[in-house]
């Protein structure tokens, strides 16, 4: 009779070892995912922080030059015209996309 529980016990310790390593891989697979997912994600982070820095050197570059060459009242419009496209780049405002398009929802927060 104790041979029977020794063997069964034997196999529910099998049992429980596979459980440990089909665990153990859904957590190394788990993990890897996430890495990934991070990863994605800076690079995502660092492309759009890079583009933003682009077009508010471009929009820069505009007011050098709209400074030099415009004179009188139309300065000022374009000047403010200039003004409201830095503040929907600082806004990340993607007008291609309606759904993030936060002007659409008028729930505008500044970051």
């Amino acid at each position: 009779m104790w041979r029977t529980e020794l063997g069964k016990a034997r196999e529910h310790d099998v049992i429980l070892e596979a459980t440990v390593v089909r665990a153990e891989e859904k957590v190394r697979v788990a993990d890897a995912n996430a890495e990934a997912r991070i990863k994605e994600a800076v690079q995502r982070e660092s492309v759009a922080t890079k583009e933003k820095q682009e077009l508010l050197a471009y929009v820069n570059m505009l007011k050098a030059q709209l400074q030099r060459s415009v004179s009188g009242f139309l300065y000022p419009l374009l000047e403010a015209l200039l003004i409201t496209v830095i503040k929907i780049v600082n806004w990340n405002i993607d007008f291609r996309n309606p759904k993030s398009n936060l002007l659409m929802n008028h729930k505008i927060h500044y970051q």
